[in-house]
């Protein structure tokens, strides 16, 4: 039976410590969120009232009231009961059909690309909002924590994880891994060969 590479009784042995199961776990659990996250993401895209009206850029005034009036049967709260279908007309379709008919929305839309005018850019932490109450006494003592666990702690445990695995041996304490090397050469350096 042939011997095993050293990179694959390296990467064996890593895989049987229990440190290692733990950090691979623990990617695997970001990766999960990350993915997570992205599929749970609410809808970036821009508002289009064409795209919601199921027109083209540019459709004239009749085709737009056309277009109203079908999906208007389809989604108005008096033609559908449906909770969800009644949030959609009012925030997307009625919202849409504003932009294009009112003359001052459209000019709004075509300036600033939406119906309400200018929009603010909302910045804030993708947390909920309990974490952060009312009177922010709590803010700091959150991104203490979001920047210790984080940030400081998975850099320690990695930091720490690495130097637990760079083992050396012999007088001249060579690390295992480099002695590896020398020992799996063409020319099969020995340990006391090394001098420092």
């Amino acid at each position: 039976m042939a011997d095993k590479p050293p990179l694959l009784e390296r990467l064996l042995a890593a895989l049987r410590d229990r440190r290692t199961l733990l950090l691979l776990a623990a990617w695997v659990a970001w990766f999960a969120l990350l993915a997570f996250s992205a599929r749970n993401a609410g809808d970036l895209a821009p508002f289009d009232p064409f795209a919601i009206l199921g027109l083209e850029h540019g459709a004239e005034d009749k085709d737009i009231k056309r277009a109203y009036r079908k999906l208007s049967l389809q989604y108005h709260p008096d033609k559908n009961p449906d909770p969800q279908a009644a949030a959609y007309f009012a925030t997307h379709i009625a919202k849409a059909y504003k932009a294009l008919t009112d003359p001052i929305s459209k000019q709004n839309y075509e300036k600033y690309g939406h119906p309400d005018g200018p929009q603010g850019m909302n910045v804030g932490v993708a947390l909920p909002e309990w974490m952060f109450n009312k009177d922010k006494k709590m803010a700091p003592v959150m991104l203490l924590v979001l920047v210790g666990g984080g940030v400081l702690l998975p850099m320690a445990l990695g930091a720490w994880h690495l130097l637990q695995g760079q083992k050396v041996s012999g007088p001249n304490k060579i690390m295992n891994e480099t002695f590896a090397y020398l020992w799996h050469s063409p020319f099969k350096v020995k340990e006391v060969q090394v001098s420092l």
